[in-house]
C-alpha cells in the first residue's frame, strides 16, 4: 500500500526504551524520513536528541496520561501547560517539525460545554508559542468514552473540526481512532481538508485501538491512499504501530514493502 506523503515512524514501535541501535535501524531505512517521540517515555529528551543526530526529522507526542490541560485542579492544569511549553522549547532546539496535542477531557460529561472553551484557549496559546518556534501544533482526534461518564475532546468529527478552527491549529488524523469512532476517512477530509497536516497510520478491528499494521485488522485504511492522492496530500504519514504485537524489524520491513507496493 503506497501512500502519498512523507513517511515517519512513531518510536513507540520500538517500545518505551528504544536504543541507539533502534535509531540506527530506522535511519538506515531509506523510506523513513522522520520519527515521532512520545514525551512520556522515560528518556524522551534523549530520544529527540538521538533522532536529530541520526539526521531524522523529529516530532513529538505531547504528554497526556496525567496532565489534563482542562483539569478542574488548577495545579494540574497549570502544570500541563508549563510542561507542554517545556517540550516545545526542547523540540525547537533540534529543529523539530510538529507537536501533537492529545486534547483533554472533562471528568464529568456534564461539564463538556464548560471545558471546551478552556481547551480552545490552551490550544490557541500553545499554537501561537509553537509557531514562534517554527513548530506546527496539531490536535488529534480521539475515541469517545462510550460509557458517557467523562467527555474526551475531540471525540466527534464536528467537535474536532470546531476546536481546530477556533484554536487556529492544524489537525493530525489518527486512523485507528477514526475507525473506532465510526468516522469515515472521506468525511474527515471533506470536513477538515488541508487542516490535516499529519496522519497516525494504523489498523484495527473497527472497535478497539489495536495499532496494527495496515491490513492486519479490518483494513480501515484501505481507501486512504486514493483519498490522499486525490487531494495532493504531501504531509506526514506516521506509522504508529504497537510494540506489543510487532518487533521493530517487522515494522520497518513492512514500511519498506508498502513503499514499493
Amino acid at each position: 500500500m503506497s501512500i502519498p506523503g512523507t513517511v515517519w515512524l512513531s518510536m513507540w514501535g520500538a517500545g518505551e526504551h528504544p536504543s541507539d541501535a533502534d535509531f540506527t535501524a530506522v535511519a538506515d531505512c531509506e523510506v523513513i524520513r522522520g520519527v515521532e517521540i512520545w514525551t512520556e517515555h522515560p528518556r524522551a529528551e534523549w530520544e529527540i536528541e538521538k533522532a536529530a543526530q541520526h539526521g531524522l526529522q523529529v516530532g513529538i507526542h505531547l504528554p497526556f496520561h496525567d496532565l489534563n490541560p482542562v483539569s478542574d485542579d488548577p495545579v494540574v492544569a497549570e502544570r500541563a501547560l508549563q510542561r507542554n511549553r517545556e517540550w516545545l522549547r526542547h523540540l525547537s532546539r533540534f529543529g523539530g517539525v510538529h507537536a501533537v496535542l492529545h486534547g483533554g477531557y472533562a471528568a464529568s460529561a456534564a461539564d463538556r460545554d464548560a471545558k471546551l472553551p478552556r481547551l480552545v484557549e490552551v490550544t490557541a496559546q500553545l499554537n501561537a508559542e509553537a509557531g514562534e518556534l517554527g513548530i506546527a501544533l496539531l490536535l488529534e482526534n480521539l475515541i469517545p468514552d462510550t460509557l458517557g461518564y467523562s467527555h474526551i475532546m475531540a471525540s466527534s468529527l464536528a467537535e474536532w473540526a470546531t476546536l481546530v478552527a477556533d484554536a487556529g491549529c492544524g489537525a493530525v488524523l489518527d486512523t485507528g481512532h477514526s475507525a473506532a469512532s465510526g468516522i469515515s476517512l472521506h468525511d474527515v477530509f471533506d470536513t477538515l481538508g488541508p487542516s490535516v497536516r499529519a496522519i497516525h497510520l494504523s489498523d484495527n478491528d473497527g472497535t478497539s485501538d489495536l495499532h496494527l499494521l495496515p491490513g492486519d485488522g479490518n483494513d480501515v485504511t484501505a481507501d486512504l491512499g486514493g483519498i490522499l492522492a486525490g487531494i495532493g496530500y504531501d504531509g506526514v504519514i506516521t506509522y504508529e504501530i504497537s510494540p506489543l504485537r510487532y518487533s521493530l524489524d517487522t515494522i520497518i520491513a513492512r514500511i519498506t514493502a508498502d513503499a514499493s507496493g
